[in-house]
């Protein structure tokens, strides 16, 4: 538990969501010193992603244009370290249909 940042701190960032996370990443990427603050036991926020047999869906990760996280990683040198799929097609189930 983190009372307080560091003297040497340059920007806090509260929340570690589809933008806290980012925008951390870019920042320390150009050199800034950065503290993340989380409220959940895990990074990420509300963005999770579903895991099955090893594979994650995230949409447009393959394809131009880019998901902006594709930019990002891609951006801070990361690009080149997930192995990207691209789907024939895929159903939501929910209760209401599919």
């Amino acid at each position: 538990k983190l009372e307080r940042a560091p003297e040497d701190v340059n920007y806090v960032i509260v929340g570690s969501g589809i933008g806290g996370l980012p925008c951390a990443a870019l920042l320390t990427f150009y050199g800034y010193s950065v503290v993340v603050c989380e409220a959940h036991y895990l990074p990420g926020g509300v963005a999770h992603t579903v895991e099955i047999a090893g594979l994650s869906l995230w949409n447009g990760m393959n394809t131009k244009p880019y998901n902006p996280l594709r930019e990002i990683l891609g951006i801070i040198g990361e690009g080149n370290s997930v192995q990207y799929a691209q789907y024939d097609g895929w159903i939501m189930h929910v209760p209401e249909e599919s």
